[in-house]
């Protein structure tokens, strides 16, 4: 998916949000060092970008390579330092990280932006998309555009989307029927459409930041 910024726009933040679809924004905040121009004696962008889980993960390698992208393409310009594992922020302090400018990408599920806007919901219903393609045919057209829109009145306007799969689940069973899920503890990233529907299977859905995951199970 192409990125397209406007050339005029001055105090630039980047970053990143992932979903079952991933999802890139920019913050406009306040950063003398953000005040870009194609002059290139101007001072060199420093970005920061930090998420959740490790470098082997598609959220990870499509971090990798947008910092490659970025110096292939800026040269030392813009220095894009990726940060994987939460190692600057995790879960619960990462938008309010990317708000105070402290850090300029970030890569949650699009689920962690329903309590700004609540059309973030939509991407979580059950059955909504036929096929992968039904995906990203959505993300690159109308709906896609309206969604990555809907948070320029805080500041973030989004870039682009990523695929990041669909929800895996994994315990010491097999779950071949809706039954299977009957008094289950499943852990999701956040979203009241998501935890609907595990409560409808029987289960029970909790919140837990990705970095807490693996104790969490033991």
């Amino acid at each position: 998916m192409k990125i397209k910024m406007n050339s005029s726009a001055v105090k630039i933040t980047c970053i990143a949000f992932l979903v079952a679809v991933s999802m890139v924004f920019a913050n406009f905040g306040d950063n003398k060092a953000y005040a870009a121009s194609s002059d290139k004696s101007s001072k060199k962008i420093v970005v920061k970008l930090s998420y959740c889980t490790s470098q082997e993960t598609p959220k990870g390698k499509a971090s990798t390579k947008f910092a490659e992208l970025v110096h292939k393409r800026a040269g030392d310009r813009i220095d894009v330092q990726v940060f994987p594992s939460s190692q600057l922020y995790g879960d619960k302090e990462e938008i309010q990280a990317l708000m105070a400018n402290n850090a300029q990408i970030i890569v949650p599920s699009i689920t962690k932006l329903v309590s700004m806007n609540p059309s973030y919901q939509v991407v979580d219903l059950p059955f909504l998309f036929r096929n992968n393609q039904a995906v990203y045919n959505f993300w690159d057209g109308k709906g896609g555009e309206i969604l990555l829109k809907k948070l320029e009145k805080q500041g973030l306007l989004g870039l682009a989307a990523w695929n990041n799969a669909p929800i895996n689940i994994i315990g010491k069973k097999f779950f071949k029927t809706p039954q299977d899920f009957k008094g289950v503890k499943v852990r999701i990233p956040a979203g009241q459409v998501t935890t609907d529907v595990f409560k409808a299977l029987g289960a029970g859905a909790t919140t837990i930041p990705f970095s807490e995951v693996y104790t969490s199970l033991q």
